[in-house]
């Protein structure tokens, strides 16, 4: 068996890498041109300081930039793939700039993220059953829904049971799309419960269950900006953001904040990063508390959050 030779040093040849692609849109990419540093390459085997040199880039600036400042100044015609998401999930911000600018390019391919915001045009769609109210801790659900003349010439990432058509001691030859891009045995137990919750979805209404969240969110923004020991993160009030609003308590630890309303009262916050330690850091705020709404949520799930809130604030000015 002949095995690849695997490099002497894997870390560092990433972040030599990591290097060049920042020199590479220092030089190429206008809107980098300022906010990158020339790269020294001496010192690329260092992560930290190839790291530090990382801008912290928003969708707000992708949706203010884009394509002209954003790219490399090459004419969306050649463009073939871009990868976009509705929602910036860290800030909760919903961003169209899909919508608006993304399909001036007529050869473009979109590649997006199936979420509660449609996107003009997208050859592409990837979706997960952990958006859809149906999740497996185990092994989660997902699809890749697209154009078939857009799938035909992808190859397969993973190779194994179900997606080989014949195979010789001369090569083999693949299944049709989709089966060849479905190796193995599926996700079954997850993909039965996805589709339990696209059901729900469905005979529930998308847009009365929008709506509703949107009602919810509204008010959790507002109610939690009126009380003076509380900080709301994100966007201003009465800006588009997904159901969850992340917030600190003056002199409170998030974590202590997660506690006293899950041990006092039974409400379930999340307390921490969330998956974004750097942004923490680069805006400067410590860890914070994170309350999520659903489509089962109802005002009264509100005024208990808030009656319970109000009650581990008062811990604060002790």
């Amino acid at each position: 068996v002949a095995l690849a030779r695997w490099p002497d040093d894997p870390l560092a040849v990433g972040q030599q890498r990591l290097a060049e692609l920042l020199q590479h849109a220092r030089d190429n990419v206008p809107f980098y041109a300022d906010r990158i540093p020339a790269v020294d390459r001496r010192q690329s085997a260092d992560p930290a300081s190839v790291l530090e040199q990382i801008p912290v880039t928003t969708k707000d600036d992708v949706e203010a930039h884009f394509p002209d400042q954003i790219t490399d100044g090459s004419d969306p015609a050649d463009w073939r793939l871009m990868s976009t998401r509705g929602t910036a999930q860290r800030l909760i911000t919903i961003h169209g700039f899909a919508k608006r600018d993304a399909v001036r390019a007529a050869n473009l391919r979109m590649l997006c993220d199936s979420g509660r915001y449609r996107v003009a045009s997208c050859e592409l769609r990837g979706a997960r059953g952990e958006g859809r109210g149906a999740r497996s801790e185990e092994r989660g659900a997902g699809a890749l829904i697209g154009i078939t003349d857009s799938l035909a010439p992808l190859k397969p990432l993973i190779y194994g049971g179900h997606m080989v058509d014949q195979v010789s001691l001369d090569g083999y030859s693949l299944r049709p799309v989709p089966e060849r891009f479905e190796a193995g045995t599926p996700a079954i137990e997850s993909v039965i419960g996805w589709g339990a919750a696209l059901k729900y979805l469905s005979d529930s209404g998308v847009a009365a269950m929008s709506a509703h969240l949107d009602q919810l969110t509204g008010q959790l923004v507002q109610r939690l900006n009126q009380m003076p020991a509380v900080t709301v993160l994100g966007p201003s009030e009465g800006q588009p953001r997904g159901p969850l609003v992340s917030f600190t308590v003056d002199k409170m630890e998030a974590l202590a904040v997660a506690k006293i309303l899950n041990q006092r009262d039974s409400i379930f916050v999340r307390s921490g990063f969330h998956c974004a330690q750097a942004l923490h850091e680069h805006l400067g705020i410590p860890t914070t508390v994170r309350a999520s709404l659903q489509i089962y949520n109802q005002e009264a799930d509100l005024e208990r959050f808030f009656k319970a809130l109000r009650a581990a604030t008062l811990l604060s000015a002790m």
